[in-house]
């Protein structure tokens, strides 16, 4: 039957099935094993094809009937397995789980607690939790998977990639660097040896490797990992693939790292041109957006610029438009117009950035004091110094509400606002903000090797300096 079901797509097979179930109860009458078989077949047909109400309805007549005939057999778990794959599709995630164990108990019992078909449904138990983002309880199960693997298969069989990798990538998002590394070096290691060279699941691999070392900091490993990766998916899947660009994209931003702005930017374009082949605006504008920072710190601001409204543009078509992104951009390009004295141009991108900042993420978010850091200098330059002041007491307020008093944010904050009082000739003003920022230094162990706290103490020194000469000519 599974070979036919090979020779013919799903509407056919299902067809042919629903024409044997009724031939089977003609014969034998209804609630025959032979029929639970053509129902469970069905269910599988319905589910390749995302019916998921039909699939389950089908997979539950078969479970009744094998029931009715089996008991506790593993036929009956192995629908139960399947209605569970049905129950998570609906995101029925506690019902799910309910027939997964329910199928594992059912297989130990007959079949043994180290058999292979026990070992799948640890890992599919492990899976519905990784899946839930219960990453502590998909961890526990995937680590039984692994012990119960090892016994039912070898140390060494390829089926163990899997478990090794769900590990990794489960150790590597909680950021155990070197345990995920271990886990996933393991995936590596087990599918080399029985795989083809050229293999997907191993260039998945050499990809999640490769990230485990770019966030350790090791760029240069990371990079070699993902050009293996990259030179893997181009033979199986084409130039044009989605996975093709997201490699580009990520060697881009790790060449950027490196300082090597032609390989970055090569990889960046190519990126983008497999995103223009897919119309996918949303990844365009990221895409856009990465290459404008590349040339920004390539020194092409003109470029840089380009990129940068291009981004816009492509988000602006988004029906969906993530506002957070935008704000990205219209923050990186306040920046290129800051730096280019284009002030009325960068205010009026960070005015966008301010407001959709404080939609996303709140008014008391550290982003939020980062876009008004950037818009106090512009205030200051455009001779707007009151509210250049209003808007560095505002990042004060917003870091102290984050941090607390004593933090280097908070310390950097005091310093900033010394130095515009300062510059508006304000001096009592100034050293006491210098003192406050010392201060703040000096509780979280910074001291003289940092430049900040190095420049705020000679201020404090010139100021009293300052105010002591002019204290004398007024004698």
């Amino acid at each position: 039957m599974a070979i036919t079901h090979l020779l013919m797509d799903d509407e056919r097979f299902k067809h042919y099935q629903e024409q044997a179930v009724r031939a089977f109860n003609k014969k034998l009458g209804y609630n025959n094993l032979k029929a639970a078989l053509c129902l469970h077949n069905i269910g599988c047909a319905h589910a390749r094809k995302k019916r998921l109400e039909e699939s389950l309805s089908s997979f539950e007549d078969a479970l009744r009937i094998r029931i009715l005939h089996l008991g506790n057999h593993e036929d009956v778990a192995i629908t139960l397995c399947n209605m569970s794959f049905i129950l998570f599709e609906q995101k029925e995630y506690f019902m799910s789980l309910e027939l997964l164990n329910e199928s594992k108990g059912i297989m130990e019992l007959r079949l043994g607690s180290n058999h292979k078909m026990v070992a799948d449904v640890t890992h599919y138990i492990g899976h519905v939790y990784d899946l839930k983002g219960e990453q502590s309880n998909a961890l526990a199960w995937y680590k039984k998977t692994l012990v119960l693997k090892k016994i039912a298969y070898s140390d060494d069989d390829v089926v163990l990639g899997i478990d090794y990798s769900c590990i990794g990538n489960i150790l590597y998002d909680r950021k155990e660097y070197e345990e995920a590394l271990f886990y996933l070096e393991n995936a590596l290691r087990v599918r080399q040896a029985y795989l083809p060279d050229d293999n997907l699941d191993i260039a998945t691999n050499l990809y999640d490797i490769g990230y485990v070392y770019h966030d350790m900091g090791k760029t240069a490993d990371a990079i070699n990992f993902l050009e293996k990766a990259l030179k893997m998916r181009k033979i199986l899947l084409g130039f044009d693939h989605y996975s093709i660009e997201d490699t580009n994209s990520s060697l881009g931003h790790m060449y950027a790292k490196q300082g090597d702005h032609s390989k970055a930017l090569a990889s960046l374009d190519e990126a983008l041109r497999i995103r223009q082949l897919n119309e996918a605006y949303e990844k365009l504008a990221d895409t856009l957006n990465n290459m404008g920072i590349v040339h920004r710190s390539a020194g092409d601001i003109g470029k840089a610029i380009g990129c940068y409204e291009e981004a816009l543009r492509f988000r602006q078509k988004c029906a969906c438009g993530n506002g957070m992104k935008s704000d990205d951009i219209y923050f990186n390009l306040g920046n290129l117009y800051d730096g280019t004295n284009s002030n009325e141009k960068a205010m009026e991108c960070y005015n966008h950035a301010l407001r959709g900042t404080i939609e996303a993420f709140g008014e008391n978010s550290n982003q939020v004091a980062a876009v008004l850091s950037n818009m106090c200098t512009v205030h200051f330059k455009l001779g707007e110094r009151d509210m250049a002041l209003a808007k560095l007491e505002e990042v004060l307020r917003i870091r102290k509400h984050n941090f607390g008093d004593d933090h280097e944010e908070v310390a950097t904050a005091y310093y900033n606002l010394g130095v515009l009082h300062l510059r508006r000739g304000e001096l009592p003003i100034a050293r006491v903000r210098f003192e406050d920022a010392l201060e703040s230094f000096r509780a979280i162990g910074i001291g003289d090797s940092n430049q900040t706290f190095a420049n705020a103490l000679q201020n404090v020194s010139l100021i009293g300096q300052q105010l002591q000469n002019a204290s004398n000519r007024y004698q």
